[in-house]
């Protein structure tokens, strides 16, 4: 993969990251009005979401080769995308 390629992929990423973040957050003030949310769960989701942010500032910073930081923000993305289905599965 080109450089130019690894950059744009891991710009979507970064896209998609904060979508999910932007879900993620809504979905916890839902279940938390309909007091669904457990104390557990919500330290849970901060510790990932700081973790992901973490991985974020990195991108930006640019201190390593962009395609370790994509492939580091596919998972992270993935860790948020399995925090986004916990959330609604516990909606219902």
């Amino acid at each position: 993969m080109d450089q130019a390629r690894i950059e744009a992929e891991l710009n979507l990423v970064l896209l998609n990251v904060a979508e999910t973040q932007a879900a993620i957050k809504e979905g916890i003030e839902r279940l938390r009005e309909e007091g669904k949310l457990s104390m557990e769960f919500e330290t849970m989701v901060q510790k990932v979401v700081r973790d992901v942010d973490g991985w974020t500032d990195q991108c930006t910073a640019a201190a390593e080769a962009p395609p370790v930081l994509l492939r580091r923000m596919q998972v992270q993305m993935e860790r948020l995308a399995r925090i986004e289905r916990l959330i609604e599965e516990l909606g219902r």
